[in-house]
């Protein structure tokens, strides 16, 4: 299907007419119909932009073709829809965070910004999203250099999720609140984690790479299950001592750390509240 540059196409569960977001748009809808099989949105002008919260909770969307001349894509455009696949233009400039957010059904990204795999939107080296439906373990591509916020969809089934050594920074909240999640694998030339990263409740074992060296608030802050914390990085990472690592108390943690700075983690204004559970390994 190809769309005018005055509309939209859809599917739709039971052939149901979608209507974005009243008011959303600039340009005006005259006509919404659903005919053999296709839903047509025709606007009285050239699109420009998908807005924020355009369809945001149409549960009942399942396919969105957008026209040529897109160049934005705003904040939880399609958040909540229940699409499979999406097709970006090549005329789209801009992806704004949360746009695919809670697109349980999502499995592939097609057009620009899509990785070769069709599973992830990469805009500019920004790790965007994941269509992470119907898959238990992912490796992001080579070339990612910064994970987004909130990547993954809301009722994920992933287990897994492994960091290519290109990555430099995870932003806030990239992996929090995801029950499936299990094991996250970091790799070196990683250097900063942002606030809530990792607030994943059933991640038990996580280990931070010597190239880290910025931890941001409450990383784990509810993650009940992390039992061991490995810290690779010699020199402390800076981290803002204002908040715990954990909500929950620490009689069953371990913080893990080279034998040679085990001091210096005991000792460090942002590590010390923590020193009766720091232990220094040989090994690392």
């Amino acid at each position: 299907m190809i769309a005018a540059n005055n509309q939209i196409l859809y599917t739709s569960l039971g052939g149901v007419i979608v209507s974005p977001k009243e008011d959303a748009f600039d340009q005006q809808i005259i006509s919404n119909l659903y005919e053999n099989g296709v839903g047509v949105i025709t606007f009285d002008a050239p699109l420009t932009k998908i807005p924020r919260d355009a369809f945001f909770g149409q549960g009942e969307l399942l396919s969105i073709t957008l026209p040529d001349g897109i160049e934005r894509i705003c904040d939880a455009a399609f958040a909540g829809t229940s699409i499979s696949e999406i097709t970006i233009p090549q005329s789209v400039e801009v992806v704004d965070d949360l746009a695919f957010m809670s697109c349980h059904k999502l499995v592939k990204f097609a057009g620009k910004f899509a990785s070769e795999d069709g599973r992830a939107l990469i805009v500019d080296g920004v790790l965007k999203f994941i269509a992470t439906a119907n898959m238990e373990s992912y490796t992001i591509p080579e070339g990612v250099t910064t994970l987004d916020l909130e990547l993954l969809c809301d009722d994920t089934t992933i287990e897994e999720i492994v960091l290519p050594s290109t990555v430099r920074k995870i932003e806030m909240s990239a992996f929090e609140g995801y029950d499936s999640l299990e094991r996250v694998v970091l790799n070196e030339g990683l250097e900063e984690i942002g606030s809530f990263a990792f607030n994943s409740p059933n991640i038990e074992e996580l280990t931070i790479p010597s190239t880290v060296n910025y931890i941001g608030d409450m990383p784990f802050f509810q993650n009940v299950a992390l039992e061991r914390l490995i810290l690779l990085p010699v020199t402390p990472p800076e981290m803002d001592d204002r908040y715990m690592l954990w909500e929950e108390d620490l009689d069953y943690r371990t913080i893990i750390v080279p034998q040679c700075s085990l001091e210096l983690y005991r000792n460090a204004d942002c590590w010390r509240k923590y020193k009766d559970i720091i232990v220094g390994n040989e090994d690392l």
